[in-house]
């Protein structure tokens, strides 16, 4: 086999014709040191002329079919490699080389085929990939376009319909509409806003069912319906895996939607379902916020938040009316603790109220003051003391003079029948009653007057509480129930004998109403050890209910069971009780269960050193 390298091919052709060049010489030689030897004549120089003119004649032929050689398997393939680079690096990549067998640049050949090959696969990718790179640069705009629209927009219809025109566009969807939750009733969705189609001919609420957009509530995930030549899709809202709204979306004469279709719009669907839920955020605060403002101005009661700085933040209408008038500077307050009082604006007084708002760290951000116009009620009260007062003075005088009269007529009871002297204990009982009620009265009229005098002593409170008992156990055993006292030594106490006196009487004298007969009511009296006294009265009675122990100490007030029982009282009792043990600087307790009793404790501080 010849090599057919075209390295071996020329070393070959230029080894032959050396060879022909060099055998014509050598002949041409030979042949002269011969003719020399021979004396040759013309005719050996002929004989020269001849050989050399063959050995030229040959050489020529062998550089000639050198020539054809390098033409046919040299220089044309060289030149169309040549030809075909100039076309390849014009931009022609499909160019390709002829690969013959027999050419010299055969690998040559094949090696720029390879090159070519190569660099067109790579355009191909590249041109792919720009192709992608077009395709998702416009879905980054679909998604920043969407994302910038949705975000300017509050209110709920507003950005209902942006979202839905956003999604249809990107799906190249003729119709769609979208539905969303209410922010007071999340059991079903409201349709919010359409597109392409009548809103009287879509559902106005979706729940979950068995239909297309309901199986999408229903699962959380996106239902396709594909009936050539229509498609739809429902997407459903979710934020937090909760169904905020529903998108659904219809095109015709489109194939059903892709893999990357979907993709883009469920992406889609994210960013407006977190829009949806600001927007139903914004509409659920807005709509809080009217009916704040509604209750607010409809209160009659002035209203204001008012900041650290004493500047008005917010206020009802009721307060901007008042905002003007001198005084109102006073109203802010100041400090972190609530305050109470009154405050004259113009004419008018009002009881205010002070106190702290703070935010969600607990930071104080401001205060609440709400004014009460209670001008009127004050009158009120002002004329019912008068009243009080008038009316107890003018009936205290006549039954004073009654009872003294009927202590005259009972004292000469030995000329009355026993039915007149039954009479006349009824309306000496019925007239000392009636004379304590009066006393009552005049009592909460001084207090209320700011009249009450206290003349202080020390006292030996033991004695005052047997005094009391010892007083009420007639009534005790009228009405069958046993009364007994447990007294400890206790010490002096500074205040008002008959003062505490009436306190005691008091608590006594509740019991024993409100105890049945064959019942028991116990007072004590013993140390509290922290330096006061404390008594204490217990019955096992018929107890009070606990929605009414916090009113017991309201004027006026009686308990149901008292009542339903009749038993008598104008409910000053404990409200005097109290009044008493507060300007003592004591204090009062109750316990009471239904059915068990009650027990009221009262503590009065002990003077230190003194005797009782």
């Amino acid at each position: 086999m010849v090599n057919r390298n075209s390295i071996t091919r020329l070393g070959v052709a230029a080894s032959i014709v050396t060879a022909l060049v060099a055998t014509v010489f050598v002949l041409i030689v030979l042949e002269v040191r011969r003719l020399q030897g021979d004396a040759a004549t013309e005719e050996v120089s002929r004989r020269i002329e001849l050989l050399g003119l063959a050995g030229l004649l040959g050489a020529m032929a062998a550089l000639l079919l050198l020539a054809v050689y390098l033409i046919r398997w040299v220089i044309r393939p060289l030149r169309s490699v040549t030809s075909a680079a100039q076309e390849l690096a014009g931009g022609d990549l499909s160019v390709r080389v002829r690969e013959e067998p027999g050419a010299e640049p055969a690998a040559l050949a094949h090696a720029f085929n390879e090159l070519a090959r190569t660099l067109q696969a790579e355009q191909e990718q590249t041109e792919n990939a720009l192709v992608a790179l077009a395709a998702e640069k416009r879905r980054l705009e679909t998604f920043h376009r969407a994302g910038e629209r949705l975000a300017a927009a509050r209110d709920l219809s507003e950005l209902a319909t942006i979202a839905l025109s956003e999604l249809a566009l990107a799906a190249g969807a003729e119709r769609g509409a979208l539905w969303a939750v209410e922010p007071d009733d999340q059991r079903e969705l409201v349709l919010e806003a359409s597109l392409g189609v009548d809103p009287a001919l879509l559902r106005g609420f979706l729940r979950p069912d068995e239909t297309p957009a309901g199986r999408a509530i229903t699962s959380l995930e996106v239902v396709a319906v594909d009936e050539p030549p229509r498609a739809e899709l429902h997407l459903p809202l979710l934020v937090g895996g909760r169904v905020l709204g529903l998108m659904s979306l219809e095109r015709e004469g489109a194939p059903p939607f892709s893999e990357a279709e979907r993709d883009t719009l469920v992406r889609l669907a994210e960013q407006a379902s977190v829009a949806l839920s600001n927007a139903i955020s914004f509409r659920s605060a807005l709509r809080a916020a009217r009916v704040n403002r509604a209750v607010l101005d409809a209160t009659p009661d002035p209203v204001g938040l008012f900041g650290l700085d004493g500047s008005l933040l917010a206020h009802n209408a009721a307060m901007a009316d008042v905002w003007h008038l001198p005084g109102i500077e006073a109203t802010p307050g100041d400090g972190g603790q609530e305050e109470r009082g009154l405050l004259s604006l113009g004419d008018r007084e009002y009881s205010r109220y002070a106190g702290p708002v703070r935010d969600e760290t607990g930071a104080q951000m401001g205060r609440l003051v709400v004014l009460r116009d209670v001008t009127a009620e004050r009158e009120g009260e002002q004329l019912k003391d008068e009243f009080f007062a008038l009316v107890s003075h003018e009936l205290r005088t006549p039954l004073t003079s009654i009872i003294g009269y009927l202590e005259l007529v009972r004292d000469d009871a030995e000329d009355l029948t026993p039915d007149a002297q039954r009479f006349l204990g009824v309306v000496d009982r019925n007239a000392k009653r009636l004379l304590r009620l009066v006393g009552d009265m005049l009592f909460v009229a001084q207090v209320d007057a700011g009249r009450l005098a206290l003349e202080r002593a020390p006292i030996d409170l033991g004695q005052v509480v047997a005094d009391s008992v010892e007083a009420a156990r007639p009534a005790a055993e009228r009405g069958g129930v046993r009364l007994r006292m447990e007294v400890e030594p206790v010490g002096a106490i500074s205040g008002d004998r008959d003062r505490i006196g009436q306190l005691v009487d008091n608590l006594v004298s509740n019991a024993l109403k409100f105890t049945a007969a064959m019942g028991e009511v116990v007072v004590t009296l013993r140390p509290d050890g922290e330096g006061a006294a404390e008594v204490a009265v217990r019955d096992d009675g018929m107890g009070i209910p606990d929605a009414e122990q916090q009113h017991l100490f309201e004027r006026f007030f009686r308990s149901s069971a008292a009542a339903t029982r009749a038993v008598p009282g104008a409910g000053l009792g404990l409200t005097i009780v109290k009044t008493i043990v507060e300007a003592h600087d004591g204090g009062i307790a109750l316990e009471s269960a239904e059915g068990v009793g009650t027990i009221v404790r009262v503590r009065l501080p002990v003077v230190a050193g003194v005797p009782a």
